[in-house]
This record gives C-alpha cells, sequence and structure tokens, in this order.
C-alpha cells in the first residue's frame, strides 16, 4: 500500500484520517515519492452533532450513514498522552451561531481520473499536485491545535449519484468540491438540504447555487476581473481619453462587441457616467493583425500614456490575444503603452518577456505566487524534500484552500462561511475576500444570502523584470 500519512508528526488529540483513492499509477506519473504502510476501516466514531440553528429556525435531518466503501484508506493514531485541545461548544456572534466541535470531518471530492481540465498538464498530475498541496497543509494546521478529519473521494470513480450518498454523513462538517459543475450543482443542493458549508474551489458561476447560504465560492467570477482593472486604470490615469479596449471584428458569435458593450455599462460604473470617463473601442481585423502592414493605424500618443485592455481570456483567443500584443509592441513606437489584460497573458506559451516589458503588462489574476516571499521560499523546499518534484499553481492552491477552510472552522466553528468577511490576509497564492451575494433586499439573516463568493483580483505588475502584486 501507499501511505501519506505516516510522515506527518502525531499531535494532541487529533486524529487525521484520509480517504484516499490514488492508485499507484498517478503517483508514478508524478513522481511523487511516498512511503507505504497498511489501509485499515475508519476509526472516527464521532456521534451526530448536527442541531437546531438558532440563527434559522430550521432543523437539521440526519444524513443517510456513511456506507462503507471498499477503497484503500489510511489511518493515523491518536497520542493518548496528551489532553485533547478544551474549546467552547456555542455562543452567538451576531445573527450567526457559532458551534465548536474538537474534530471537524471535512470530505474532498477531487477528480483524479479527470480526462481533460487543464490546458497545459495531464488532469491527473494537476490534482495529484494539489493533493499534495493539501498533505502539506495539514502538517501546518496539526501544529496548530486544529484537529481534522479529512476523507478524499475521486470523483470520478464511479457514478456521482452514488459517490455523493455513500460519502456525506451527520458527521460531515465541510464538503469542498466536487469540480464537474452537474456533480457540483447536485453536491450543493444536498449541501444546503442538510446545512453543511461547501466549498467550491475550482468553479466561477452565478447559476450553480441559489438561496443557498451553505454555498462558498473561491473562485472570483469574470467580471470581478474585469471591474479590478477599471478600478486600476481609476487609481492611475487622470486622463481618461486614451484608454482603449481591443476586439475583433467578425469574431465567433460577434461575442467581442457584445463584450464591448457589457464592459462599457462596467467602467461607467466605476468611472461615473460622465461622458468623458469611457471606454474608446478599436476593433481589429485579424487580417490585419497577421499580414497587414498596420493593425493600429497611429492611434497612439507620444506625449500620453496610452492604455490597452484586451478582455479576452479563453484560451480558444489565444491567437488574437497573441497578435494583438505583437502588433502593438512593433506599432507603438516611442509611445508608451500599458496593457491590460487576463490571466492568459501569464499562462499562454506565446507570450513572452519582451511584449512583459515593453508594454507595461498588467494582469488581472486571482491567483499569483511571488516566488521572493520568504513563506514561498520554505513551501518549496519542503514539497521538494518531501516529494522530489517543484510545487505547481496547483499545489499551492491546495495548499491555501485547506489553510484558508481549516484555520476559519476552528475560529468559527460550523457556520464560520458567515465570518469569512474577517480573513483578509494573503496565503500563499490567494487571498479570500469572501462576501455574501444578497438574493433580495441587504439582510443579515441567513435565509437572504443566495451564496458566498470571493471578490479579491488582483492586478499583477510587470516592473523590474518581474511580475509582482500591486499592493496598492
Amino acid at each position: 500500500m501507499i501511505s501519506v500519512l505516516n510522515r506527518l508528526p502525531l499531535l494532541s488529540g487529533n486524529k487525521l484520517a484520509i480517504k484516499n483513492f490514488l492508485n499507484l499509477f498517478f503517483i508514478l506519473i508524478f513522481g511523487l515519492l511516498l512511503s507505504s504502510c497498511g489501509g485499515t476501516e475508519k476509526a472516527v466514531n464521532r456521534s451526530s452533532k448536527r442541531s437546531t440553528s438558532k440563527s434559522t429556525g430550521h432543523k437539521v435531518s440526519k444524513v443517510e450513514k456513511r456506507k462503507k466503501v471498499k477503497e484503500i484508506e489510511w489511518t493515523e493514531a491518536k497520542d493518548d498522552s496528551k489532553p485533547p485541545i478544551e474549546v467552547p461548544k456555542r455562543f452567538k456572534l451576531g445573527d450567526a451561531e457559532i458551534i465548536k466541535e474538537e474534530v471537524y470531518d471535512v470530505t474532498y471530492f477531487i477528480p483524479f481520473d479527470a480526462g481533460d481540465y487543464s490546458n497545459s498538464q495531464s488532469a491527473s498530475d494537476r490534482f495529484v499536485q494539489y493533493y499534495s498541496g493539501l498533505l502539506v497543509a495539514t502538517e501546518i494546521l496539526q501544529k496548530e491545535g486544529i484537529n481534522l478529519n479529512i476523507n478524499v473521494v475521486d470523483e470520478k470513480k464511479r457514478n456521482f449519484d452514488d459517490v455523493l450518498p455513500s460519502s456525506i454523513s451527520s458527521e460531515t462538517d465541510v464538503i469542498v468540491g466536487p469540480y464537474k459543475r452537474p456533480n457540483l450543482r447536485k453536491a450543493a443542493e444536498t449541501a444546503a438540504q442538510y446545512q453543511i458549508p461547501i466549498v467550491s474551489p475550482w468553479q466561477a458561476s452565478n447559476k450553480i447555487a441559489k438561496d443557498n447560504p451553505y454555498y462558498i465560492q473561491l473562485r472570483p467570477n469574470l467580471d470581478e476581473h474585469y471591474y479590478s482593472i477599471f478600478e486600476d486604470i481609476k487609481s492611475n490615469y487622470d486622463d481618461l481619453k486614451n484608454v482603449y479596449i481591443l476586439g475583433r471584428l467578425s469574431s465567433p458569435k460577434d461575442k467581442d462587441v457584445k463584450r464591448t458593450n457589457k464592459l462599457q455599462k462596467m467602467a461607467k460604473d466605476v468611472w461615473g457616467e460622465n461622458d468623458e470617463n469611457h471606454l474608446q473601442e478599436f476593433m481589429l481585423i485579424q487580417d490585419s493583425i497577421d499580414m497587414g502592414e498596420t493593425a493600429f493605424d497611429n492611434i497612439f500618443t507620444e506625449d500620453e500614456t496610452n492604455v490597452m485592455i484586451i478582455p479576452n481570456w479563453s484560451f480558444e483567443d489565444e491567437a488574437f490575444i497573441y497578435g494583438a500584443l505583437r502588433r502593438l509592441s512593433v506599432e507603438k513606437g516611442m509611445s508608451k503603452v500599458v496593457v491590460y489584460g487576463m490571466p492568459i497573458m501569464m499562462e499562454s506559451e506565446k507570450v513572452n518577456f519582451d511584449y512583459y516589458n515593453s508594454l507595461n503588462m498588467k494582469v488581472a489574476r486571482s491567483k499569483f505566487v511571488d516566488e521572493e516571499d520568504d513563506d514561498v521560499i520554505r513551501f518549496k523546499r519542503d514539497f521538494v524534500n518531501k516529494y522530489g518534484a517543484l510545487p505547481t499553481d496547483d499545489a499551492y492552491e491546495g495548499y491555501d484552500n485547506l489553510m484558508f477552510i481549516g484555520r476559519n472552522i476552528y475560529k468559527y466553528g460550523k457556520n464560520f462561511q458567515f465570518f469569512l468577511n474577517k480573513d483578509q490576509g494573503y496565503y500563499l497564492q490567494a487571498k479570500y475576500n469572501v462576501e455574501p451575494m444578497r438574493a433580495d433586499s441587504p439582510d443579515d439573516r441567513m435565509e437572504k444570502i443566495n451564496y458566498f463568493e470571493n471578490k479579491n483580483v488582483d492586478i499583477i505588475e510587470f516592473k523590474n523584470n518581474r511580475f509582482a502584486r500591486n499592493t496598492k
């Protein structure tokens, strides 16, 4: 058998059981060097702890007891020589009730057998990295005295309609995932029914959850990226007359034209209704980008800063994005140009450092790892020592997600989602500025919250030959 938990230190009162469905093939293809031990059945026997919530008045029904699943499972025995951590069970803060426990059950749905969820690497590599970062976080949380019982379920192993009810029980305190949207929607419905917080790390949509104050979306939606760009422009440029949004004429289904119309309205939300506060539109012809002598018709002003926004975000538009950057770099001459764009500008292998530098690029991005940060350096060192491989963005994400969940559930208990606005610090990769999305009118009552959503998007600037987070 392959075990990861025999490397983790024992902690007072802690029993960390991880139900893992990684097989040896996934581990070998990624090169993670893990040690081995025998599998056991889960040895945590906690009675059902759900109760009537004073803040909602709805009694939570018990979920069907977890069925035995014939899967590999690893268990770390607790150290009985040390007393358990004593914490208060219940108290009130505002309108939400805090219900604390000594140990919290966290169930992860991870698609280890996913097929095509990544552009740059195989899906199995991607989620093994995420899982490995998660395991590093367990060590830190244990040292902080945060006791978690983590169950990892392979989302793709069987039909999800069978996986879901057999993986959630009356003991479940938090659900993380799943990845696939139809599965996530089913899991969110179950979580709402049984009042279990569910955290979605990978999907951004306002159509998955409705009237569900237990759904927490950690990935900011597309609009938040655009708003962060407009706010940064407003903060840095007094004169907005030279701000252009770039698009394509005759784009597929005219989506660039439709997007431009939407962004005009969003810019006015940030800049105000003044007639001078609007985007200049410049629609490019793809043939001019590819073969024409000029594509931008000398729109540049040498004595002023020319701000260009490329709002395209999909890899389907990678050729257009690269072509526009290439022509901007050539045609701008001595004019100062600043280009704002979406995360694809940092992810595309076609965009090189020459463009970053000459176009003073700024990228709206919710996840960014500062390689010079001391905590990042330590994490990378420990990750390499533990697994013999460099961490990817997915490893940092797995680490950050569990650190965020673990620390907040420890502070605020089973209703921790109502207090996430108090968490304002950066983790290794991200900051979580989680706010309630109101269903009707502003109201502090749970039933008026549609769901919770992370709003934080940073502007990443290219300065001194490196990307850095703009912290202004």
